[in-house]
């Protein structure tokens, strides 16, 4: 089911008032404003907002290059100059996506590549197999953001569920004065699980005697463990070479 308005002014062209269901898309309004899209062909200016709702993205629009994200959802309401670039983006926007996996060195998205950044698989390599050097496998990811002319603010945090464990992103991606993002000034915190996994790991190194007996004591000191194993990071720097600062 498709319904949508189309006005044509000049050089804006204009998809209103849109309403879509299917077994992949789902657009709605938001915010109990109507769900468009626009498009300036002379400045290069675009304009969205809407509900939008996808399942299985990549193989149901057959999309070669983007990551397989099986759920994905976002409320969005934002504009920007140069459709692939998101030069001069302001608005906001949130979203929950589930099982889907990033790439490790994606040209195409310097921002992706942060979720990629500190490699964390390898921590656990060949623990359970759905993560490999090429690309790192998540369970779920939500958060918020917005967007202003100098800057991007993440209102809810950034946070990325993984079988390694999780992490989460706070703070500021800071523009240039061309309006492209350029400087991150940011807060990482990775959370392993240790708790979960130091039985397996006694397992292999100690045998099963050691894993049994790690396992008691992993319960006994289970708080001190969660603590142990939560890494806070700084994250400054240019966006395409951030630096790594362990707190």
């Amino acid at each position: 089911s498709i319904d949508f308005y189309y006005l044509k002014n000049g050089e804006v062209l204009t998809l209103n008032n849109i309403n879509i269901e299917s077994d992949f898309l789902r657009i709605s309004d938001y915010e109990n404003d109507s769900a468009y899209f626009s498009i300036n062909t002379i400045q290069d200016f675009y304009k969205i907002k809407g509900s939008y709702e996808f399942n299985d993205v990549k193989n149901r629009l057959q999309l070669q290059s983007f990551p397989p994200i099986d759920y994905l959802r976002s409320n969005i309401n934002i504009q920007w100059n140069n459709l692939l670039e998101l030069k001069n983006i302001e608005g906001s926007l949130d979203f929950l996506a589930k099982d889907f996996q990033i790439n490790q060195d994606n040209p195409n998205s310097a921002l992706l590549n942060l979720v990629g950044l500190l490699n964390v698989q390898s921590f656990f390599d060949g623990y359970d197999g759905s993560s490999t050097d090429e690309y790192i496998k998540f369970r779920r990811g939500s958060g918020s953001i917005i967007f202003s002319k100098k800057y991007g603010r993440i209102v809810d945090e950034f946070s990325f569920e993984a079988d390694f464990g999780s992490m989460g992103w706070n703070g500021f991606i800071i523009k240039d004065d061309s309006g492209f993002f350029k400087e991150l000034d940011l807060e990482l915190s990775l959370k392993l699980n240790l708790q979960e996994n130091i039985p397996w790991y006694a397992a292999i190194f100690g045998g099963i005697g050691v894993a049994a007996g790690t396992a008691i004591i992993g319960n006994v000191f289970e708080e001190q463990i969660v603590e142990f194993s939560t890494i806070q990071y700084k994250v400054s720097g240019p966006l395409n070479l951030p630096k790594l600062e362990r707190l």
